[in-house]
């Protein structure tokens, strides 16, 4: 195991400071002055007091950016969970979305409506508040200024 000592000397060539004042990624800037107090002598435990993290963090930072650079501070896709309906079947679901609203008589779809339908077709069980959610996600509105009466006609309204 490599001793913190050593992965700090290796961290001396780079103007931390200067790149935590151009940085916009507030995530970013707190690494960023964590290396800037570690290259300035600071000790990880020290430095985890001064920014309120971890130290196994603060030295997670330091492997980073000495294994990968400054692209080892930006965080990597692949956290969080993901999401039930795949990206991939976005576009399709849309389709679907405007051919079952095209197909109904009258007045607004649903969440019922739309959760039935990616239970059949996409495979996908959405809670009611999720369904709304992805429809958010997808910047689809699910409700309409105003119903449209099955009855009505367009003659009649000219």
């Amino acid at each position: 195991m490599v001793k913190t000592e050593e992965l700090v000397d290796k961290i001396h060539g780079f103007d931390f400071l200067a790149s935590y004042k151009v940085e916009r990624d507030p995530r970013i800037k707190i690494k960023l002055l964590a290396l800037h107090h570690l290259q300035n002598g600071k000790s990880i435990q020290d430095v985890s007091e001064i920014t309120l993290y971890n130290s196994k963090s603060v030295k997670s930072w330091l492997e980073n950016f000495i294994a990968f650079d400054y692209e080892g501070l930006i965080e990597r896709e692949g956290r969080g969970r993901k999401p039930r309906l795949p990206c991939e079947e976005e576009e399709s679901f849309k389709t679907e979305l405007c051919k079952m609203q095209d197909s109904k008589p009258g007045g607004s779809l649903g969440a019922t409506e739309i959760r039935t339908m990616l239970a059949d077709q996409f495979d996908c069980c959405y809670s009611r508040s999720g369904t709304y959610a992805l429809l958010d996600r997808l910047n689809l509105v699910w409700i309409t200024g105003r119903s449209k009466h099955p009855k009505s006609s367009q003659e009649a309204i000219e």
